[in-house]
């Protein structure tokens, strides 16, 4: 849980946000997205996924990794990489499940 407020603060600042802006697309407060930036607290699951999500990393990543410019954009393509394999893999679920239907008539 390392960089989350410092990746919050990072992205923030690389796209010219405030933090009421960032509040307001993360439904929560600025009280809170303080605290997340400051590291004084830990966001519950929920505003790390909106966290990931809107900044389009991974939750690994937002976790684990500090955000810069020079690995922003290569952390991003991962996340796009991995994002259409799961879209892949769920339709080949459902191709499977689909098949499973036809057998069992």
């Amino acid at each position: 849980m390392q960089f989350i407020g410092q990746n919050v603060k990072w992205y923030r600042e690389h796209k010219r946000l405030t933090q009421q802006e960032v509040a307001d697309t993360l439904n929560t407060t600025l009280g809170r997205v303080k605290t997340y930036e400051s590291g004084a607290a830990i966001p519950p699951v929920e505003i790390l996924i909106n966290i990931a999500t809107w900044i389009d990393v991974s939750i690994d990543a937002l976790i684990k990794v500090k955000l810069s410019e020079k690995n922003y954009l290569k952390l991003k393509k991962e996340t796009e990489k991995e994002n259409s394999l799961f879209s892949k893999l769920k339709a080949l679920e459902q191709r499977v499940c689909d098949l499973e239907m036809k057998i069992k008539k």
